[in-house]
């Protein structure tokens, strides 16, 4: 028997398999909608090579500062006492130093490096979840009830919106002191630092997820599952967190993954303008702003590249896995 010319030969065989286990009384294996957006992810190369990136810069923050030397070591002998800049070719690359040396400290680039992906990741990673799970528990309320709340909340989210983050940010960082008191916490010097910049950054990021959660919300809301569960008495709390919030975990993912490489350019930017996290603790802002302040980049170029380069790979692998990662998520997209 001959297949139809308008069916594909790939299909003809699918049904010649399916029906042929049908007939034999084998089960027939479905693929659930996670399994189908894996194998979408799967064929995204870029996509897949931007998570690959991703997972070895998470384990590099994780675990690499236990394996290379003390960022804060200055290696005097290195340097040239007369010019300040580092013996040897490209920076004094070596088999100790990969990456070189600074100039005039001759601290190794790449322990502070290292050591810096694990501030930047840390802070841009809570900051993300902090404003996600603000965002998303904002939206659903002010989508699904509507009305007033739901004007005040948007209404709120524009504000935010308007709002000149980086002004305030470094206004705030600058009038907070060394140690402060959050009831039976008492936190000063870094960990207050910390602290203090997922606030910032997360607590007045949220409305960005909160806009987007917002209008999925209010899309949902009017869908027969909902309808289905009013019907049937279940409460408001119910109708949010268990009909309506399963069904926004893509586009949470999603705009999370877009969401952290902005909160890790918003960090760099901080610390660039020295109101980050304070030296000698190396972050990529602040490696970058030591370069341009004390002109090392006349005497070093990778002094700049290397942090330059370690902030722009990860942005970049964020994105490319975000984008694939909404491409396999969207039934609709090819």
């Amino acid at each position: 028997m001959t297949a139809p010319l308008d069916v594909p030969a790939a299909d003809v065989l699918i049904g010649t398999d399916a029906s042929a286990a049908s007939l034999s009384g084998a089960a027939v294996e479905g693929r659930s909608l996670g399994r189908i957006a894996w194998l979408r992810l799967r064929r995204d190369k870029l996509a897949m090579t931007g998570g690959i990136v991703v997972v070895l810069f998470c384990l590099v923050a994780l675990i690499g500062p236990y394996f290379v030397g003390n960022p804060l070591a200055y290696h005097s002998n290195l340097i040239d006492p007369t010019l300040g800049k580092p013996l040897g070719p490209w920076g004094g690359i070596s088999m100790a130093h990969p990456l070189g040396v600074e100039p005039v400290t001759g601290r190794d680039l790449l322990a502070r490096v290292v050591n810096g992906a694990k501030w930047s990741l840390l802070i841009a990673l809570l900051a993300t979840v902090l404003a996600v799970g603000i965002g998303v528990v904002m939206g659903i309320f002010s989508g699904y009830v509507g009305g007033w709340a739901d004007s005040v909340i948007a209404r709120s989210m524009d504000v935010f919106l308007a709002f000149p983050l980086l002004v305030f940010a470094i206004a705030l960082i600058g009038v907070i002191p060394a140690s402060a008191h959050f009831g039976p916490i008492r936190a000063s010097g870094l960990a207050l630092r910390v602290c203090l910049l997922i606030f910032i950054i997360g607590f007045f990021n949220w409305p960005y997820m909160g806009r987007i959660i917002r209008g999925q919300a209010l899309s949902l809301r009017e869908r027969e599952f909902v309808d289905a569960a009013r019907s049937i008495g279940a409460r408001t709390p119910y109708i949010l967190f268990r009909e309506i919030l399963p069904n926004l975990v893509g586009p949470i993912l999603v705009y999370s993954t877009l969401l952290i490489p902005a909160n890790i350019l918003f960090e760099a930017a901080l610390s660039y303008l020295s109101v980050g996290i304070q030296p000698p603790t190396p972050t990529w802002g602040g490696m970058l702003s030591d370069a341009v302040t004390n002109e090392w980049y006349s005497i070093d170029p990778l002094a700049m590249l290397v942090p330059g380069l370690a902030i722009f790979i990860t942005v970049i692998a964020f994105n490319l896995f975000g984008d694939g990662l909404r491409d396999a998520l969207d039934p609709k997209s090819r």
